[in-house]
């Protein structure tokens, strides 16, 4: 059985890179533009940088 693959803002908030609060705040601009991706907003926020998106990528190459 192949298992879901963990969305981005998932595994921000395990990994502690962002809070609960903080993907609040990212869902809010999202309604507003909903062509923005999560990971662009939480990086436009300035909540995470592209080394924190290199290893989310990294992690779904070995899911």
């Amino acid at each position: 059985m192949k298992m879901k693959k963990e969305k981005i803002g998932e595994f921000l908030v395990r990994n502690r890179f962002i809070t609960l609060g903080q993907v609040g705040e990212i869902l809010k601009v999202q309604k507003n533009s909903p062509e923005k991706k999560f990971g662009a907003v939480a990086l436009e926020l300035g909540y995470i940088t592209n080394d924190v998106i290199n290893k989310y990528l990294q992690y779904m190459d070995h899911q």
